[in-house]
């Protein structure tokens, strides 16, 4: 019996694909006078940039930016068969990057802001019109997210913070918006004295400096001195930061699970192999890739549909997680391989094979492979307490 791994639509949704085909087909395609988009996120122009904001002002129009997630909210209200529609036709186009993370502080603000905040932040991401960047790691802290030491002490009606966060990821600052964590009480013990902020990216007192990565280009160093930030940017209780931000942590440690579509490394080693050749160990290695990326695919995709539809989950985040990490780093492995010295070279395979060489050295985005060996050990009860995931929020199958 053979086994079918593919997904079957219906004639309706086969309708609104045709529908996503013909926007994409009018707003999707970067004009050629804005250049050829590169590899990375750091090789994007201000124009690409700029042009990318304006697409994603149209996607979120049409409800497709969240395209599960509530319209009251600034998403579509659709099913998640809608959203891989939406997803491989987008597959077919170069959009450029630098929404920041909008996917990761979405969430959080979902699940613990009020009415108010989520009209108000929220419903502007959602709907393209507005980016954030995350503020948590810093100089000393990364893994253990509970250490952070930037400190934001009220004052009145407002936080005045300080503190310096490293290795913030996005474009063309400043954002519209920082998703911060920091300390709000200091004598209070862990877990219990930190608060979880949302406000402007342009209020006085910040620095952002752009730090020249070898891998995960478009860092940034954030230093913040003196900023003084409002009240109505504390998201949650002022104590209860830790708790706020697992809502983000949720999903950036994979509980979101993913819509992998297709795999565009492969064909070019094949293409590679035709042309000069490789060994045995080459083939097997390609294979292996090959095979790899699948099983990556599948997980990820079981994890996103037990998001969808609500299922309870413990450790299937972080295995997902795992393995799409184990795959990076196979990656570069297997690209050595098969392309030998050939690998290291920006001219083949149009620069794929070397930037899976830097791609495979950082796995530790969102947290480390250790770090998720810890949670996944935590959750299957290796440890004195069993957990399950932290609330969280990854849209909702308006189908189940």
């Amino acid at each position: 019996m053979i086994m079918d791994f593919e997904f079957h639509f219906t004639p309706e949704q086969d309708e609104f694909r045709k529908e996503v085909k013909a926007f994409l087909n009018e707003h999707g395609k970067m004009p050629e006078s804005l250049g050829k988009l590169g590899l990375e996120e750091e090789d994007m122009t201000r124009e690409q940039f700029e042009w990318a904001k304006e697409f994603r002002r149209k996607l979120g129009n049409k409800g497709w930016y969240f395209p599960t997630w509530p319209a009251e909210y600034g998403g579509g209200g659709l099913s998640s068969a809608h959203e891989m529609i939406i997803n491989e036709e987008l597959s077919h186009y170069d959009i450029p990057g630098g929404a920041g993370t909008v996917r990761l502080s979405a969430p959080g603000l979902m699940v613990w802001g009020t009415e108010e905040q989520k009209q108000r932040f929220l419903k502007p991401l959602l709907q393209g019109e507005a980016n954030n960047w995350q503020l948590w790691t810093e100089p000393d802290h990364g893994s253990d997210l509970a250490a952070v030491e930037t400190r934001a002490i009220r004052d009145g009606d407002e936080f005045v913070v300080n503190g310096t966060k490293t290795f913030i990821s996005g474009s063309f600052g400043p954002p519209d918006y920082f998703w911060m964590l920091a300390v709000t009480d200091p004598d209070a013990p862990r877990h219990r004295n930190l608060g979880a902020f949302f406000f402007p990216g342009d209020l006085p007192g910040i620095t952002i400096q752009r730090l020249d990565m070898m891998v995960r280009g478009s860092q940034n160093m954030v230093y913040l001195d003196n900023v003084r930030v409002p009240q109505e940017y504390l998201i949650g209780e002022e104590t209860n930061g830790w708790q706020v931000m697992q809502a983000t942590a949720e999903v950036e440690h994979g509980g979101a699970g993913s819509i992998d579509t297709e795999d565009t490394l492969t064909p070019v080693l094949v293409d590679f192999i035709k042309e000069k050749g490789t060994s045995h160990a080459g083939k097997n290695a390609l294979m292996k890739m090959y095979l790899s990326e699948k099983t990556n695919r599948l997980i990820g995709m079981r994890t996103y549909w037990m998001g969808q539809n609500g299922k309870d989950m413990t450790y299937e985040g972080s295995q997902n997680s795992l393995v799409k990490k184990m795959h990076v780093w196979k990656t570069g492995i297997g690209t050595l391989e098969v392309a030998g010295p050939h690998a290291l070279l920006y001219e083949t395979a149009g620069g794929k094979t070397e930037l899976a060489q830097r791609n495979s050295e950082s796995t530790h985005a969102g947290g480390s492979p250790e770090v998720q060996k810890l949670i996944i050990a935590r959750r299957i009860g290796l440890s004195r307490t069993k957990e399950k995931a932290h609330v969280s929020y990854v849209g909702v199958n308006k189908e189940s």
